[in-house]
């Protein structure tokens, strides 16, 4: 395959030759649509184009996936990449429609290529919107003005990629309320935001003045009728339904029956593999006949590093874009950022909006991000890692031996369908088990240093918060820190809990909070803390990126300081270059510039009294004092 660079470096090249070839008649060729492939024809719908040498080598070198040569004929997929390059080398050689099928074909092809290009050229001369629909009660910032004429122009076909705490849900529901063909609408959010949105549909936007939306929150998997609620007697056709991911499948058939006109899908990079219930429940709803209006949003849309995430966003956010780029995919897949900078370009100027904290607040407070090795208890994770490497190597042994695995239910997933037999499923499961079991223990030996750490930092006065991963080390930290009275969140809490925890922090009556990654990294405000402090790792390094921006704000002046705390010699290590090494290739794809590491001076003097008192209480212990 020619990549997009390449082909722009070939035409170039040849440019002056094509056009004094075009002038003359005996180079000029023949187009064909093929519908149906019979005898030799090529694999169809395809584009077939005969000519002499001239025209099919210039064909060749701008097409992509050319999939047939016969003779002086070569076949290329009807594709919208395609359609574009047959247009353009019309423009240097004559190019005769075959038959009246062919010719009808074009024309439509060509409608579309304008409509197309003329969509382009407004997508990259976005306005300000002067004005919001009266049901709008908010106030937009003037990126969010833009957002919002992004949305209007792409008919709400759209995959918002803003940074993390740019305001992607307030511009979506200003949206919502600007065209008049966009309810009923379903939104779809993570468990631990549905109540959020609730929320934030009330502040926002109403159905008429001082008359609020019907909104239905779907928070049971059992099949019903959603077409009307009751509400205090009085039988209503809720506007807005917001279930959260895990239901979606369970309740796909009875949202088919509502008649939706607008989905939003929000962190959408939630939707997993191509395979899971949750994709393929919302593509298929996304591909129902009433649904005009698909919008995803997500501040990390390449969440874990591989191209799939963002080919699985795609098919739910505009399968049309998709269409015509799917034969790229495997190209894209297996060059660098580079070249695959060009497929963002692309999704730029057709469905995908993109702006980072950086440009849209020029003067945003510093992030200081600063790794700290602490010393564990090591030994409790010697003598625990000593006997998980003996489980490991008894399941080892049953799987080569055929034996049963006798723990397997109490694993994560393994991606059974990559391996190739029970054997290799079994030594999967094993060695996943492994590492999750690495994972916790790490986590556990480092419980009294990263508690040691945090009242270090307490002593600063500063609003803390800690991130963890286990459930364990969760209970651990809030036992060893509980004389700050800590602010808790994690999974399983009820809205108002959570809540009143977030209210906690930011109204100071605490100056700690100890939260979940999972239940606390996503979609709330804790920009009253000036200090993070992640305890355990998670793989993505998008999730690091989510919890990190809890603490940002654009009203908001002083630095953040985050602390990364790496165990010595332990399963942090690894994790650690592998995030690294996702993390250069996300921001180098999404073009990000590199997070601040500025108030030098300031972060130094922390870490340096931080070190001074670990090291003063490691003498008190040893001590005995």
């Amino acid at each position: 395959m020619v990549g997009t660079n390449a082909v722009r470096r070939k035409r170039s090249a040849n440019e002056a030759a094509w056009n004094a070839v075009a002038l003359r008649p005996e180079f000029s060729g023949r187009l064909e649509y093929v519908e149906r492939g019979e005898g030799e024809k090529p694999q169809a719908p395809c584009w077939c184009i005969t000519g002499p040498a001239q025209v099919t080598r210039a064909a060749e070198d701008i097409m992509k996936d050319y999939q047939w040569h016969h003779g002086e004929t070569l076949a290329f997929p009807d594709s919208g990449a395609n359609a574009e390059n047959i247009r353009w080398l019309m423009g240097k050689y004559p190019l005769t429609p075959a038959d009246k099928l062919t010719e009808l074909t074009w024309t439509e092809r060509f409608r579309k290529l304008e409509f197309k290009r003329e969509r382009r050229g407004q997508l990259m001369r976005l306005e300000e919107v002067e004005s919001t629909d009266a049901r709008f009660r908010g106030e937009l910032w003037g990126y969010q003005k833009k957002g919002l004429d992004f949305l209007k122009k792409t008919s709400g076909v759209a995959l918002i990629a803003d940074d993390r705490r740019l305001g992607k849900t307030v511009q979506t529901l200003a949206y919502l309320v600007n065209d008049r063909n966009t309810f009923p609408c379903l939104i779809v959010a993570g468990l631990s935001q549905v109540e959020n949105w609730n929320r934030e549909i009330g502040r926002f936007i109403e159905k008429d003045r001082g008359v609020p939306f019907t909104v239905k929150i779907i928070n049971c998997g059992k099949p019903g009728d959603l077409k009307e609620v009751s509400d205090a007697g009085t039988v209503k056709r809720p506007e807005i339904y917001v279930i959260n991911y895990d239901l979606l499948a369970k309740r796909k058939e009875d949202l088919r029956r509502v008649g939706l006109k607008t989905i939003v899908a929000d962190e959408i990079h939630n939707v997993r593999g191509e395979t899971s219930q949750r994709n393929k429940a919302l593509k298929e709803l996304g591909q129902s006949p009433s649904v005009a209006h698909r919008i995803g949003l997500s501040g990390t849309p390449f969440y874990k590093g591989n191209l799939d995430e963002l080919w699985n966003i795609l098919a739910f956010v505009s399968p049309e874009f998709l269409k015509d780029i799917e034969h790229t995919k495997e190209y894209y897949k297996n060059n660098g950022n580079d070249e695959r900078r060009y497929l963002f370009d692309e999704l730029s100027r057709s469905v995908m909006l993109r702006r980072t904290k950086e440009e849209v607040w020029k003067d945003m407070p510093a992030k200081v991000v600063r790794q700290q090795r602490i010393r564990i208890d090591r030994n409790y994770y010697d003598r625990e890692m000593s006997l998980r490497l003996e489980t490991l190597r008894k399941r080892l042994e049953n799987a080569k031996n055929g034996a049963a695995d006798e723990d397997a239910t109490d694993l994560d997933e393994c991606g059974d369908e990559e391996c190739a037999s029970r054997d290799e499923r079994a030594a999967t499961r094993a060695f996943t088990a492994f590492a999750n079991g690495e994972r916790l223990v790490t986590g556990l030996a480092k419980v009294d240093f990263a508690a040691e750490f945090v009242r270090c930092l307490m002593a600063e006065g500063e609003a803390i918060v800690v991130y963890c991963h286990h459930r364990k080390v969760h209970g651990l930290l809030c036992e060893k820190l509980g004389e700050y009275k800590p602010a808790v969140i994690i999974g399983g809490q009820s809205d108002e809990q959570r809540q009143k925890a977030i209210d906690g922090l930011s109204k100071g009556a605490t100056k700690l909070m100890i939260a979940s990654i999972r239940a606390g990294g996503e979609g709330i405000d804790l920009s009253a803390a000036n200090q993070m402090v992640m305890v355990e790792f998670d793989w993505s390094p998008a999730r690091h990126w989510q919890a990190e921006d809890r603490l940002i704000h654009h009203d908001k002046r002083e630095p953040t300081f985050i602390h990364y705390l790496e165990g010595e010699g332990t399963y942090d290590e690894r994790i650690s270059n592998i995030i690294a090494g996702k993390s250069r290739d996300i921001r180098g794809l999404l073009r990000d510039p590199r997070e601040a590491i500025g108030i030098a001076d300031r972060a130094r003097d922390i870490e340096t009294m931080v070190e001074r008192q670990l090291a003063a209480a490691s003498d008190n212990k040893a001590l005995g004092k």
